[in-house]
């Protein structure tokens, strides 16, 4: 495969791992709620099925997590790098130098 059809798939996979973390925090949302009392059957068990959702959608988070990292593993195989050195503002009076590959944002550990 490509190495663009590789970085086409990391760029879906965080799409995809961003949008699963706030499915994830809206089932919280419902399971937190103070006032609702869990004792009533019906509730019970509608709430057992939202921590049903919530499990499988956790279980969506790792399974694309692999095949992010899957992904990256595949980029670094096939990229040539070409890094550049950049300067990136922290605060307003903060600056750090960085060095990235500008094809597939690889950044080396200094």
């Amino acid at each position: 495969m490509s190495l663009d059809y590789y970085l086409i798939c990391r760029k879906t996979y965080d799409k995809l791992l961003y949008e699963l973390e706030n499915i994830i925090c809206l089932f919280d949302e419902i399971t937190e709620c103070p006032y609702i009392d869990y004792n009533i059957p019906e509730i019970e068990q509608e709430s057992n099925n939202i921590q049903h959702n919530k499990h499988f959608f956790i279980t969506q988070r790792v399974n694309i997590g692999c095949l992010r990292n899957v992904c990256n593993d595949k980029i670094n195989l096939l990229c040539e790098h070409v890094f550049v050195e950049d300067m990136i503002d922290i605060t307003p009076d903060r600056s750090i130098n960085i060095r990235y590959c500008s094809v597939c944002e690889y950044t080396p550990l200094i």
